[in-house]
């Protein structure tokens, strides 16, 4: 299954191969009250939305038997692939 994530300083979006689609701020999708929320700088963004994505599928794709999580974020990329350290 594909999953196509991007973040933002407001908000994400993830969307899974199958056509359900999630766009909004972290906290919506994760439970937390609203009064929780921040702002995000936009590598936040882009790893929030890699989580919610994660969760999603941990919820509700389990079945799926490989995930190809899509990134326009080099530095997210690199850090999961450990191409760059994490600080």
């Amino acid at each position: 299954m594909k999953v196509y994530i991007d973040g933002s300083t407001t908000a994400i979006s993830v969307v899974f191969e199958d056509g359900r689609r999630l766009i909004g701020h972290p906290m919506d999708f994760l439970g937390t009250p609203q009064d929780t929320r921040y702002a995000m700088t936009n590598n936040e963004g882009e790893y929030w939305a890699a989580l919610v994505a994660l969760a999603v599928i941990q919820a509700h794709y389990s079945h799926v038997p490989y995930v190809d999580l899509l990134s326009d974020s080099q530095l997210l990329v690199y850090q999961i692939e450990g191409k760059y350290a994490v600080k």
